[in-house]
């Protein structure tokens, strides 16, 4: 911290800057920054699993509508590969 605190010194030499209230507003910012990932991240994660459900549903339409026996069989190992990439 004394090297940014040195840095700002040099920069505006006619201002001082107490270097608690420097920390503190740092500490802010960055948890509100941590704050936003984190919710960034929540709202990907359920977009994701939002589209796994309709991606499954959209096959097992899919199957139903061709009634084959072999698009069943082609929609169970994808659903299963999905549902195990969302958990792991």
């Amino acid at each position: 911290m004394e090297v940014l605190s040195d840095k700002i010194m040099q920069e505006n030499p006619n201002s001082e800057v107490d270097i608690n209230v420097l920390v503190s507003l740092y500490n802010q910012r960055l948890s509100q920054l941590s704050n936003q990932n984190v919710l960034l991240e929540a709202k990907l994660q359920t977009l994701k699993q939002d589209f796994e459900e309709q991606n499954n549903a959209l096959l097992q339409q899919l199957a139903e509508l061709q009634g084959n026996e072999e698009a069943a069989e082609i929609v169970t190992p994808v659903r299963n590969n999905l549902a195990a990439k969302r958990n792991g």
